[in-house]
């Protein structure tokens, strides 16, 4: 009976480990954010076949553009871990923390995703292939830098992009406006995040752009990104074949932001930072390709 309890509490303890193990290593990824990436591939898709998509077709795309921004967040934790592991922020995630134990099991998953959805996606389309290879190696210049957040400007287009080209290759205005958008979404919501943790990045040694540029300055260039934000989704209205749905979706995204911005510049306090990083997230790209996709099916 002993040998028995014993027998059978070494196997909850293996598998307890082994559901750990798994768990760290889909954290690694970062759910959240790559949930993120998934949801405007999965615009982007919808988007460039007119609402066309077959669920198949969706699906199958959906996993192309969840193995690679999941691998991508996942190499560039393992390039940042060494400085995540001196912010209050980071400290805790997976490799910091210790929670993976040889590191290099991390990147070896990494490229294990990133190869597998660049190799799919090579078979499918070569075009599409190009454009988030270019976006993955962009994720890898200059981490922790000044080029840091520019390079990411670029390698956020990868989702939408390869979810786009995979659809249709043939590149029209809408394409590009909204690629436009994005790039000019990171900073703004980057940035604002970098003030929050001002203090947590400096202690960590990361002095670099905005940090070192001035937090009024860095502000009154955000609220400006965002006025541009709205100046271009205007564009994706007139030139766009999106209507009325996407058109108010779109301003109850962008009006608080815009408008937070402003109260920013007023008063430049950490927490509205730190809104202001939230705001921007979800919220805002969210309700912006939610709006976009609703519109196609019900008008």
């Amino acid at each position: 009976m002993v040998f028995c309890d014993s027998h059978y509490a070494l196997s909850f303890r293996l598998c307890w480990v082994l559901v750990m193990s798994f768990i760290n290593y889909i954290r690694v990824t970062k759910p959240r954010e790559t949930s993120l990436l998934v949801f405007i591939g999965c615009a982007g898709a919808i988007l460039s076949s007119n609402g066309q998509i077959t669920l198949s077709n969706l699906l199958f795309i959906l996993a192309v553009v969840l193995l690679g921004s999941g691998g991508a967040n996942a190499l560039t934790n393992y390039m940042d871990r060494n400085v995540d592991a001196k912010m209050k922020r980071t400290a805790n995630r997976v490799l910091p923390a210790g929670l993976i134990a040889d590191p290099s099991s991390a990147l070896r998953w990494a490229l294990f995703l990133l190869i597998l959805s660049l190799g799919i996606t090579l078979w499918v389309q070569p075009i599409a292939f190009a454009v988030g290879f270019i976006c993955v190696v962009a994720a890898t210049i200059g981490r922790k830098t000044w080029l840091t957040h520019f390079m990411g400007s670029i390698s956020s287009l990868g989702p939408f992009a390869v979810a786009w080209l995979l659809v249709d290759t043939d590149i029209g205005l809408g394409f590009l406006l909204f690629c436009l958008l994005i790039m000019l979404w990171v900073p703004v919501h980057v940035w604002n995040l970098m003030l929050f943790c001002k203090d947590d990045y400096l202690a960590a040694e990361v002095n670099i752009f905005p940090l070192n540029f001035g937090e009024t300055r860095t502000v009154k260039i955000t609220c400006f990104l965002c006025l541009i934000l709205y100046a271009i989704g205007v564009l994706v209205y007139i030139f766009g074949q999106l209507g009325l749905i996407y058109l108010v979706s779109f301003h109850v995204a962008i009006v608080p932001l815009i408008s937070a911005n402003i109260l920013l510049i007023a008063k430049p306090t950490k927490e509205m930072s730190r809104y202001l990083f939230k705001l921007s997230a979800f919220p805002f790209l969210g309700i912006l390709f939610l709006g976009s996709i609703l519109d196609l099916y019900l008008i």
